[in-house]
């Protein structure tokens, strides 16, 4: 490794999952709702949110960036499963 991905992984290091009483519910709902992928998936946009933040020293609020993270990724997963649910009067028109 060279210093520079040291300094990379020291910084990611220094950004930590709230364990607040609302992130731990908000990460046992998605756990519960959205596969693994998508789980995982919001942690790293959590992440890069928080790194950036960090980065270009910007005051927020980690436990609402979390659970804006986690919500939005679920959010698009469910909009395009509505839109393609046989259901969804806009999915039947687009399958003719």
């Amino acid at each position: 490794m060279t210093m520079g991905n040291i300094m990379v992984l020291k910084d990611i290091l220094e950004v930590r999952i709230p364990d607040s009483a609302l992130a731990r519910e908000v990460t046992e709902f998605i756990r519960d709702t959205e596969s693994d992928l998508l789980f995982n998936h919001s942690v790293r946009v959590y992440c890069w949110g928080a790194l950036t933040g960090v980065r270009k020293g910007m005051t927020f609020d980690p436990e609402l960036l979390y659970t804006a993270s986690m919500f939005a990724v679920a959010a698009v997963s469910r909009n395009i499963a509505c839109r393609s649910s046989p259901e969804n009067p806009r999915a039947r028109l687009s399958q003719h």
